[in-house]
């Protein structure tokens, strides 16, 4: 799927962020529809440990705001996403390029839609893998989320 104006601005906000752009996470790739989301981590002088690997740090960065900002994106005005939890677990050391993909379906926005008919907070699981080209896994990432809807305020409150 292609990149619309609007994903292009998103990509390129993300990458001149601070937070995102000092870790030296790039944004490569963000579907027009928000639906996709791609990122690289070099191995360059600014990531790497004493080790010669990727800094622990650098990896989380890698993974860290994305998943909220495409669900805040696809589920619209009136809902709230937020990062509730996060488990890292580093599989071997990162000595080259690291890259990973995250996706959010049609089907993820109408389940946890549903979800929200009997609750006022919907929390949910995702994993995410930061692989090389080989898909060699590098670091397995697993992060709860909790989506919430806002509350209209009552006048005079």
């Amino acid at each position: 799927m292609s990149e619309s104006i609007e994903s292009k601005l998103y990509k390129l906000g993300c990458n001149l962020f601070p937070a995102i752009r000092r870790s030296n996470v790039r944004v490569t790739y963000v579907s027009k529809d928000f639906s996709k989301l791609s990122v690289r981590l070099p191995l360059t002088w600014k990531t790497c440990n004493i080790h010669g690997a990727i800094m622990g740090g650098n990896l989380y960065a890698a993974v860290d705001p994305f998943y909220v900002g495409l669900f805040q994106k696809r589920l619209g005005k009136g809902y709230v996403a937020w990062d509730k939890e996060s488990n890292i677990k580093f599989k071997k050391p990162g000595k080259k390029t690291l890259y990973t993909t995250f996706e959010v379906s049609d089907n993820d926005i109408i389940e946890i839609k549903r979800r929200f008919e009997t609750r006022d907070k919907v929390e949910q699981s995702y994993n995410i893998d930061l692989v090389d080209t080989n898909g060699t896994v590098y670091a397995e990432i697993k992060k709860q989320y909790s989506y919430g809807k806002y509350k209209k305020k009552q006048a005079g409150l």
